[in-house]
């Protein structure tokens, strides 16, 4: 049996597809529809379907070379996972024994403009070129959490810890497990979305977690969006860290496993940098992320 590997590149409209193995040039190549084609290399063997990662026009032409493309196709954005608007009408819980930290609807929930917002105020400011800069421009107020607020950012829920969720030397740890939550923020807790969970709704909706895998991706896309970087080192403060360069900070991908369309990212990865490379953004993460992210990095390179 034929197998596959699809993927969508926004910036450049194609949609690539590669079969393998192929003993000789595939016959016949063709849509079936927006999301599906097929391909069939011998007369006697199946015809392999093949699911798309993004819908395209029915017209489109294939072009048939080492892999196939198909172009006119529109860019999708990565979702962020577990936005304010997913914790609407639902409880917040920790991810490891489901114990409840805050009420479904005890706080209103925000989301944050940007993990970097105050920085990028120096520069939304209008003014004539022959204005002088010799003060400082003023420095934005800084956004808490209340207690009847919490602030959502692309990792993290920032919150005013309830009397469930304990506060440590350490950080914030749940209140009925013990499990680490995130660290301490002046007089806040942020909490680390991959260790809590939305739970479930008033509409007896099922409860939503997503490994940290997802989140880290969405933190590296979003320095990616704002500084142009590239190159980021995953560290952990004492213990190491994992270098990674993002190739492709936005794709979408299937394969003869997954059919149903899924974000992703290509990347380079080390355990060192490169000799004389020093351009790296760091970023601190818990250990057990880190290993999470390198382990899962290794799988995936052992696919290919």
């Amino acid at each position: 049996m034929v197998s596959y590997y699809a993927e969508y590149l926004p910036r450049i409209g194609t949609v690539t597809v590669t079969a393998s193995p192929v003993e000789e040039r595939p016959r016949q190549v063709s849509l079936l529809n927006a999301t599906r084609m097929f391909i069939k290399t011998k007369d006697d063997q199946p015809i392999r379907l093949v699911y798309l990662p993004t819908a395209v026009a029915r017209d489109t032409a294939v072009v048939l070379a080492d892999q196939c493309q198909i172009a006119d196709v529109a860019p999708e954005p990565a979702p962020v996972p577990l936005p304010a608007g997913a914790l609407a009408g639902r409880p917040l819980e920790c991810a490891a024994c489901g114990h409840e930290l805050l009420a479904a609807d005890a706080r209103r929930a925000l989301d944050l403009p940007s993990e970097n917002w105050a920085e990028m105020m120096d520069f939304w400011h209008c003014h004539k070129p022959d204005h002088g800069h010799g003060r400082p421009p003023a420095r934005p107020g800084t956004l808490a959490p209340t207690a009847d607020m919490c602030l959502v950012g692309v990792a993290h829920v920032s919150v005013v810890p309830p009397a469930t969720i304990k506060m440590t030397e350490s950080g914030a740890t749940c209140g009925g497990c013990g499990a680490p939550l995130g660290p301490a923020d002046g007089g806040a807790a942020k909490v680390w979305k991959w260790a809590v969970r939305a739970g479930r709704g008033a509409d007896g909706a099922k409860p939503v977690h997503f490994p940290a895998e997802l989140y880290a991706s969405a933190v590296l896309l979003a320095s990616i969006q704002l500084h142009a970087n590239h190159k980021f080192e995953l560290r952990v403060p004492g213990a190491g860290s994992v270098y990674v360069w993002v190739l492709n900070p936005s794709m979408m991908f299937t394969s003869s496993t997954q059919h149903t369309p899924a974000h992703a990212m290509k990347v380079l990865y080390a355990g060192a940098p490169a000799e004389g490379d020093a351009e790296y953004e760091p970023f601190d993460f818990p250990e057990a992320v880190v290993r999470e992210l390198a382990a899962l990095l290794a799988i995936r390179h052992a696919e290919l």
